[in-house]
């Protein structure tokens, strides 16, 4: 083998190798965004999932505290009801002062009521509409 030879056969062996290390280099960073890319695709539903989560806990404990607020609420219910009478009781008696006998007896006014219908004129016995048997 001659000098040119060996020269153009080291040569074509860098070119080759330089190749193969730019070529894994590209595939290294191509493979790197493509794992990138992947794990981006996931956070949305990643994060969906934690808001939901938190979501399902918030309304898990609807339920819990409705309950207890009933149950805490309870025993104060008659104070509630007794005041509302109360205020009931100063509605009637200040409408009474204003002269307002609707308001006074806690009733909303209605209506008065539709007159009956007006009855049919009478015919006269005898005539040839009369619908009364003839003796």
């Amino acid at each position: 083998m001659d000098d040119i030879t060996r020269a153009i056969a080291g040569l074509t062996a860098r070119t080759v190798a330089r190749r193969f290390t730019l070529e894994n280099e590209r595939m290294s960073k191509m493979d790197r965004l493509s794992e990138k890319m992947a794990k981006a695709a996931g956070v949305v539903g990643r994060i969906s999932s934690k808001i939901e989560a938190r979501a399902d806990s918030l309304i898990a404990r609807e339920s819990a505290l409705e309950q207890r607020t009933e149950q805490v609420f309870t025993p104060h219910e008659s104070i509630l009801d007794d005041a509302e009478k109360g205020l009931d009781a100063v509605e009637r008696k200040l409408a009474l002062l204003s002269n307002d006998p609707l308001q006074a007896s806690g009733s909303s006014p209605e209506p008065p009521p539709e007159p009956p219908p007006p009855l049919p004129p009478s015919r006269p016995a005898g005539s040839a509409a009369s619908t009364e048997p003839h003796p």
